[in-house]
């Protein structure tokens, strides 16, 4: 919020319901700038949160099952080549790099179809599902009472609301 001339309070709400002729002129790249690190951010540290759920799933239970031992292994290393992917495809997604901040270099640049977004999404949701799904995996096979397991499972499906 920022107070104008007549000290009445103005707020910037994208704009809407304002004509093209009254939107003020502002430049974008800093906010561009600021997205692209935000983009080049984002993956890396989900992938670290999902590393840590799974060596903590390992540490829990992937120990008894060798199955279940050998897809939290298999699926960190997807989750880590997959990180690694996405942020070199993410880095370079327009060449030259200043065209994802700079609007006048982004006319004659080379960037990637949007549609690899969709797709890193998916498989990042994929990823995510996997993981959900390993704690029963573990929790299904531990000897322990029926109602035990239904407490412990329980727990866990509060983590998915």
């Amino acid at each position: 919020m920022k107070v104008d001339d007549s000290g009445l309070l103005d707020m910037k709400l994208n704009y809407f319901g304002w004509t093209k002729e009254d939107v003020p002129k502002f430049d974008p790249s800093p906010g561009r700038l600021w997205f692209y690190i935000a983009q080049l951010l984002y993956n890396p540290i989900l992938a670290l949160v999902k590393a840590s759920v799974l060596v903590f799933l390992l540490r829990l239970g992937g120990g008894h099952k060798p199955k279940i031992r050998w897809s939290i292994h298999a699926l960190n290393v997807f989750n880590g080549l997959q990180a690694i992917a996405i942020f070199l495809v993410a880095l370079l997604q327009c060449i030259p790099i200043e065209a994802n901040w700079d609007p006048a270099v982004a006319l004659k640049a080379k960037c990637i179809d949007k549609s690899f977004h969709i797709t890193a999404s998916s498989l990042t949701i994929l990823t995510d599902i996997l993981v959900l799904i390993l704690p029963f995996c573990i929790f299904l096979g531990l000897k322990m009472k029926r109602a035990a397991k239904v407490a412990v499972l329980g727990v866990f499906m509060l983590g998915l609301a």
